[in-house]
């Protein structure tokens, strides 16, 4: 007598499928998951951006109030201030000169 076993190869088939379906859903997880972390990075360098714009805008305002301080105006009134004296033929001290290294 001969014993049929027909779920024997509906039973690797279902194995398959519910492999299958298995890797689709844990691939949707991974494709929402990687969405959600590009979406994330994205914002965050908005920020950092934004940041450095902020540092850029102080150092704008620095850089003028630098200028703003040397003008010929303030300069005189800080010398004046001061007490300090404007040399018209300063002394420099003399500096060795510097070797070139090429010759041609």
């Amino acid at each position: 007598m001969t014993y049929l076993q027909p779920n024997q190869q509906g039973s690797i088939v279902n194995r398959i499928l519910a492999g299958l379906v298995a890797a689709c859903v844990i691939g949707v997880f991974a494709m929402v998951w990687l969405d959600n972390a590009t979406v994330n990075l994205g914002h965050n360098l908005a920020s950092v951006r934004a940041q450095a714009d902020a540092i850029g805008a102080q150092s704008t305002a620095f850089n003028n109030t630098i200028v703003q301080s040397l003008s010929a105006a303030e300069l005189s009134t800080a010398v004046a201030n001061d007490g300090l004296v404007a040399d018209n033929y300063p002394e420099y001290f003399p500096a060795p000169q510097w070797q070139v290294a090429s010759h041609y």
